[in-house]
């Protein structure tokens, strides 16, 4: 039984203990080898932006020094090309045949370092003291260079360009450009100089240094020429995909980075495009620094081995540990243990033992506290049955009631919506969704949770705060409109929902449609509409048969009508004419009798007054 509990306590203490602590120093370890190597790629992005602002110094010194030796040689071409162009080629009839070199040496050029050509609109060398650039075709540099001297050709000037990379020597050369006056060659002059082979060799020597200044650094290229890259000073080859990535930072001037692995190690390629101040025709350079990574995975693999050696002195201290606290513990357990047993056999009088002054003997006390706590409440369980049997039966019933109510509100056809104090939808039946074709969630995520985004009535608000504040009902209408677009309205009824307290706990909202009703009334207000428009329209009748007495010279003293209808028409008619030397007024109150009489031309004497005939028909 002890081996038993001991090996249990002991499994139990690995599993809580060994693997949490485990799974700590695997994190701990992760964190500490992804911030080392995150230093040490930060250390390497921090030295190449070093490196490249150390490039980016020596060409622009590169560029300073060369442009205040071009100051000196830009007269010299101006002149020489200016004399080809005026005197020598005026006539280009012979310019492809021409002896460029005695020309050279008749003018005065060196022939060590200054060369002339002879392009074509084609772009091709043909004719020139260079020969091995004979049939050269500079349009094959590249769109750049193609564009660059058609440009050349269009302007019609001199043209000095800066000292660049020539691609079959490598070296520095300076070159001018002039078309002839008929626009059908350039003369390109060619000049190299010592003085800027000098400052190309402080250049690449420079260079080299900055790959020696780092132990981790290999080699620093510099490519110029996009269409057709080479570096200063010495040929290096790269493959296909390499040259892909050169085109690739060329033309986005975004940096690259890639894995390069050989029979030497494993090694870093980092691409940079660089700004230069150069030509018009060459207007940057890719920088490429080649890191070792062996030496990186060296350090890595050496400080992860490290954290796994101290990984496991950890884990074998701390089981050690474990097995001798162990003991300790499995004796005073195995003690309660047995009492438990005893205890939970039905006798709650027994009392587990209290022995030593540890955990255990707290689990203890905590225990024979619990078995007291446990009888008093067994006593008033049995004093509160009575009680809770009849809550039972009042939840019973109104829990029928609940499920009655729930039954009416989801069969109905009117829509019953409910919502909380602040008017948030917290439910509605499915008379709603059949009403106007939303689900909840559609409500809810298509329209608003809220009843004033809801309810589309101008005065909900209004109404939403008499109701919760009067916590009476209240009524309304509303034009509103269903999922499909159709136009329906609506009345609801507003009622509050209070707790015991009289407090406002939610509003229930019953929406019915009266559409059918509302057209009802609508037809039923046009109808009066076009009865009243006919009463009116009579009225004009009337007014246009019944005559203007004030035209009328009577013999009275005093005359007038008084005409005012009951309602818009009045059934009384006045008539009067001149009959002989007499004036008879008639008064009819029948518009069909009038009619006849008239018709007729009777007359009917009733006074007494002379020359007047009065008379009333019925």
């Amino acid at each position: 039984m002890d081996k038993r509990n001991k090996s249990s306590i002991f499994r139990q203490l690995v599993f809580n203990i060994i693997i949490p602590v485990i799974l700590g120093l695997i994190v701990l370890a992760i964190v500490n080898y992804r911030s080392l190597k995150g230093n040490i790629e930060k250390s390497n992005a921090e030295k190449n932006q070093i490196l490249i602002r150390k490039i980016k110094q020596i060409m622009e010194f590169q560029d300073l020094a060369l442009e205040i030796h071009e100051e000196q040689l830009d007269n010299r071409m101006r002149e020489i090309s200016h004399y080809l162009i005026n005197d020598i080629f005026r006539n280009t009839d012979n310019i492809e045949k021409i002896d460029l070199n005695k020309l050279r040496n008749e003018i005065g050029m060196d022939n060590k370092h200054e060369d002339i050509y002879v392009i074509n609109k084609q772009g091709i060398v043909v004719n020139t003291t260079f020969e091995k650039d004979l049939n050269l075709n500079f349009f094959s540099f590249g769109t750049e260079h193609q564009k660059y001297l058609e440009e050349i050709f269009e302007g019609g000037i001199f043209v000095s360009e800066r000292f660049t990379i020539e691609s079959r020597t490598k070296r520095l050369k300076k070159y001018s450009y002039q078309p002839t006056k008929d626009k059908k060659y350039i003369i390109e002059i060619g000049l190299y100089s010592e003085k800027a082979d000098e400052i190309i060799k402080y250049i690449e020597d420079n260079l080299l240094n900055l790959s020696h200044d780092y132990s981790s650094i290999k080699s620093v290229d510099m490519y110029i020429f996009a269409d057709d890259p080479f570096t200063i000073g010495k040929d290096v080859s790269f493959t296909p995909e390499q040259r892909n990535i050169l085109n690739e930072v060329f033309e986005t001037k975004i940096p690259r980075s890639e894995i390069v692995k050989n029979e030497f190690g494993r090694y870093i390629h980092y691409y940079v495009y660089l700004d230069i101040r150069n030509t018009d025709l060459y207007k940057g350079a890719v920088i490429r620094i080649i890191s070792d990574r062996e030496t990186e995975l060296r350090y890595l693999q050496f400080e992860l081995f490290k954290i796994l050696l101290i990984f496991g002195v950890v884990i074998i201290a701390i089981i050690t540990l474990i097995s001798i606290k162990s003991k300790d513990i499995t004796r005073p357990i195995k003690n309660l243990v047995e009492n438990i047993k005893r205890i939970s056999l039905g006798n709650y009088e027994e009392r587990a033992k209290i022995e030593g002054n540890n955990e255990v003997t707290e689990l203890s006390n905590q225990f024979n506290h619990m078995l007291d706590n446990i009888q008093a409440r067994n006593k008033e369980a049995s004093e509160q049955r009575e009680e809770i049997e009849a809550q039972k039966q009042q939840l019973m019933k109104a829990n029928s009631d609940l499920e009655k109510l729930s039954l009416v509100a989801s069969k109905t056809n009117n829509a019953v919506s409910i919502y909380d104090k602040e008017g948030n939808l917290e439910w509605f039946n499915d008379g709603y969704k059949q009403l106007y074709g939303y689900t909840f969630n559609e409500v809810i995520y298509n329209i608003g949770e809220n009843i004033f985004k809801i309810n589309t009535n101008p005065d909900i608000k209004n109404l939403f705060n008499i109701c919760a504040k009067t916590k009476q009902p209240v009524d309304f209408e509303t034009k509103a409109y269903k999922k499909s677009g159709k136009k329906i309205w609506i009345q609801t009824t507003m009622s509050p929902i209070v707790d015991d307290k009289n407090k406002l706990s939610g509003i229930i909202a019953i929406d019915s449609n009266i559409s059918t009703l509302k057209d009802v009334e609508k037809k039923i207000k046009q109808k009066n509409k076009d009865i009243t428009d006919s009463i009116y329209y009579a009225k004009k009748i009337q007014e246009a048969i019944l005559p203007n007495f004030d035209n009328i010279d009577l013999k009275f003293d005093d005359l007038f009508v008084l005409l005012k209808p009951k309602s818009i028409v009045s059934g009384d008619f006045f008539w009067y004419t001149l009959n002989e030397d007499k004036i008879v007024v008639a008064h009819y109150t029948s518009m069909e009798n009038a009619i006849k009489i008239l018709a007729s031309g009777i007359i009917f004497p009733s006074t007494d007054t002379p020359n007047v005939e009065v008379m009333t028909i019925n």
